[in-house]
């Protein structure tokens, strides 16, 4: 029994990386086990018949990726950006992800940085925060007076969770 909680003391101390970035002004972030890269997307297809979180597909070195708008999928506030000059830029930054064989984007507002951390940091997710369901949430990290929000991409992608409506 000694040597179970040895490697368990292992574990909780063991770093691994988490990828952050902002939404809606708050930090949130996907471990990186799953991330495959970053891209800016410019044009996406929609696709008739979906989820409005659905944003459409996109073509990534002839593969057919489905992208996914967290903000919308949160029913977070959408922003429209301007490039200065009055235009909506389209460009949008998008996080691939590659989980079991199925490649998805994930829309993000702005990305922050990749950040080493201990199962240690994270603490268990406050009873409520804001619109997004907890289900969604494998915990959160404090780091310099800041909330970092750690998305399960597992549950944004179950269909059970999908189904559900967000309060």
């Amino acid at each position: 029994m000694e040597k179970i909680d040895k490697k368990s003391a292992e574990e909780q101390t063991e770093t691994k990386q988490i990828i952050t970035f902002y939404m809606n002004n708050q930090i949130y972030a996907f471990t990186i086990l799953h991330v495959k890269e970053i891209i800016a997307v410019k044009e996406i297809e929609q696709v008739p018949n979906t989820p409005d979180f659905l944003e459409g597909v996109y073509s990534l070195r002839g593969e057919v990726i489905p992208i996914i708008d967290l903000r919308k999928r949160f029913k977070l506030p959408i922003v429209q950006k301007n490039d200065g000059g009055g235009q909506n830029k389209k460009e949008k930054k998008v996080i691939i992800t590659n989980i079991d064989g199925l490649k998805t984007g994930f829309i993000i507002d702005e990305l922050l940085q990749v950040m080493n951390y201990s199962h240690n940091d994270i603490q268990p997710p406050p009873a409520a925060l804001g619109n997004i369901h907890q289900k969604y949430i494998t915990g959160v990290i404090r780091q310099n007076d800041q909330l970092i929000i750690l998305l399960d991409i597992n549950l944004i992608l179950s269909f059970e969770v999908n189904s559900e409506r967000i309060a």
